[in-house]
């Protein structure tokens, strides 16, 4: 068995108030080996999607990314999956740019077990 984050976190840009929350799919955490996780980003101002967003995010083995790739959101939403062949953390990172370069960053990681449950965070 293992483990991912079911709870919406977000980062926050003082005064600016874009936030960006990762949810996963599963809300205990538990993921096995191979099994794939769904991801759901949402990019905010001020609590409404944030329409024609540019985003940077990366994804993969924490520390060893296989993804690196830059988008327009234009309706401030993006799905995601991913999953691990091997016990490990899996990591979604997502940097939203706003009219001033200013960002909000969120990471989400998701920990892989064979035998044991394990809770994992951000």
């Amino acid at each position: 068995m293992s483990a991912l984050g079911s709870l919406s976190l977000s980062a926050q840009i003082r005064g600016y108030n874009i936030v960006v929350s990762v949810t996963p799919d599963h809300q205990d955490w538990n993921y096995r080996v191979g099994e794939k996780a769904n991801f759901t980003v949402n990019v905010r101002k001020s609590g409404t999607l944030l329409n024609n967003v540019k985003v940077d995010y990366e994804a993969g083995p924490v520390m060893f990314p296989d993804v690196k790739k830059s988008i327009t959101l234009k309706d401030g939403t993006m799905k995601w999956s991913g999953a691990l062949n091997k016990p490990g953390f899996y990591r979604l990172k997502v940097i939203a740019h706003g009219s001033q370069e200013l960002r909000g960053t969120l990471h989400r990681r998701l920990l892989t077990r064979e035998n044991s449950a394990v809770r994992a965070g951000t």
